[in-house]
């Protein structure tokens, strides 16, 4: 799955399987990413201010320059 560059501010993905998917430079401030699934995702300057990553499957992912901020 390809979301380079996509604005899911506030988007409600929870238990959203996203597994490889490339999310670089998304903005995803906000969103619920609570119970999805992100391994092996690249979330490279991803901006996560804000995301609801609880319960959420980050095994193998790339946060590398991510905004991480202050998330749930």
């Amino acid at each position: 799955m390809y979301l380079c560059g996509a604005d899911l501010q506030g988007a409600n993905l929870q238990g959203a399987n996203l597994e490889g998917a490339l999310i670089d430079s998304a903005n995803l401030t906000g969103a619920n990413l609570s119970h999805s699934i992100l391994k092996n995702s690249r979330l490279i300057a991803a901006n996560l201010q804000g995301a609801n990553l609880k319960y959420t499957n980050l095994e193998n992912a790339l946060v590398d320059h991510a905004n991480l901020g202050y998330v749930n």
